[in-house]
């Protein structure tokens, strides 16, 4: 089921739209990854299959998008769209995010998202970063946004804080069936390496299971491309009011794809390392993954539209659920069934060929460093 429903005309307009951002309106070649970027959003995100050829499409003007789109939520999701492309190729383009920028300011569409694309294309990083955090923390129930350190929330057990009686409830998952919800988020853990909510290195339960429940719903990974797979599946399940993109999609692509790595303050011993030098936190500076593949994000964006469960609600109870097997919950919730050849691949496995374009500088080298997002557990655990 395709997220929006287009018009044959329509959809050349948007195909139109996106091939003048990949090409930079007219001026650059296309990559692999841009050509299966857009022509799969038209099926997936739009509803229809007939443009076949994306070399042959021509540029377009935003004036002449805008008389043939005039929904509101219908501009949006091509904006959305838009700003996936002209991130795709593995750096930040600003001739790119000034088309996407036109584009939106001719929509009339005015979200946090295209607020951040404008300060990226203006340096400011830190802003983007910031905004991005505060943005993600709105969406987290129970976890309270502290400007002066907004990931001290997120890190509640150090110290006086560990909670081992809730720690040891996670580890009692362990004595459920396989198969089962509750054994299937704990081998998840373990095989992770994570430390559970309550364990001096384990992050606040109000975020890591829910988080960590979609990884297990969804069946995608924790590699960067999982995790970015994760972010658009969690974006389509939220309510339509959250602009996911801004909380969700855009700050992984940041970290994931991009290597601006906004976590910084999280993972194990960065405090340690800001307190000694309080301006790197601040640069960004992160590992280049390339996990962005936007055939897979759409499709991750469809699967969390479909699924009809809230885990992030604000009384959703994971515990009730601990004893159902995982297949009958994805059924109940709408789930769609992952197709294998569209789930998350390992760091190594991504094709850096594919963002290649000819005649411009290959993108950027992968990292063989892997991204942690958050403290793993002591080895003891």
């Amino acid at each position: 089921m395709p997220i929006a429903k287009v018009t044959a005309r329509q959809a050349q307009v948007i195909a139109r739209a996106a091939s003048t951002i990949a090409t930079t309106g007219g001026t650059t070649p296309l990559s692999v990854a841009d050509r299966r970027g857009i022509t799969s959003a038209m099926t997936t995100v739009f509803g229809q299959s007939a443009i076949h050829d994306i070399d042959a499409v021509s540029t377009v003007s935003s004036g002449e998008v805008v008389r043939s789109i005039e929904d509101g939520d219908l501009r949006l999701n091509v904006v959305r769209v838009l700003a996936v492309v002209a991130l795709l190729d593995g750096m930040i383009e600003k001739e790119k995010i000034s088309l996407v920028l036109d584009f939106a300011s001719a929509l009339h569409v005015h979200a946090e998202f295209v607020d951040a694309l404008h300060q990226l294309h203006l340096d400011h990083a830190r802003w983007v970063g910031y905004d991005m955090i505060r943005a993600n923390v709105f969406t987290i129930p129970g976890v309270p946004w502290q400007p002066d350190d907004p990931y001290a929330p997120f890190l509640p057990y150090g110290d006086a804080g560990a909670d081992p009686v809730l720690s040891e409830r996670y580890e009692h998952l362990s004595s459920l069936d396989p198969g089962t919800f509750g054994r299937e988020f704990f081998d998840h853990y373990k095989e992770n390496g994570y430390a559970f909510p309550g364990n001096t290195e384990g992050l606040v339960e109000s975020w890591a299971t829910p988080h960590d429940c979609l990884h297990v719903l969804s069946g995608y990974s924790t590699s960067a491309q999982g995790e970015l797979l994760v972010a658009a599946f969690t974006g389509g399940a939220l309510d339509s009011s959250i602009d996911f993109m801004e909380s969700h999609i855009v700050p992984t692509i940041l970290i994931y794809h991009l290597g601006i790595d906004i976590n910084k303050g999280l993972n194990a011993g960065d405090r340690d390392r800001i307190d000694a030098d309080p301006s790197w936190a601040d640069n960004y500076n992160g590992n280049v993954h390339l996990g962005l593949d936007a055939e897979k994000l759409w499709t991750a964006w469809e699967r969390g539209t479909a699924m009809t469960e809230n885990v992030y609600s604000g009384h959703w109870d994971f515990w009730a659920r601990v004893a159902t097997p995982l297949g009958e919950l994805r059924d109940r919730w709408g789930i769609l069934e992952l197709d294998p050849t569209l789930a998350a691949v390992d760091d190594d496995a991504v094709c850096r060929d594919d963002f290649k374009r000819a005649g411009l500088p290959s993108p950027p080298a992968v990292s063989s460093t892997p991204i942690a997002d958050r403290p793993l557990a002591p080895a003891s655990s």
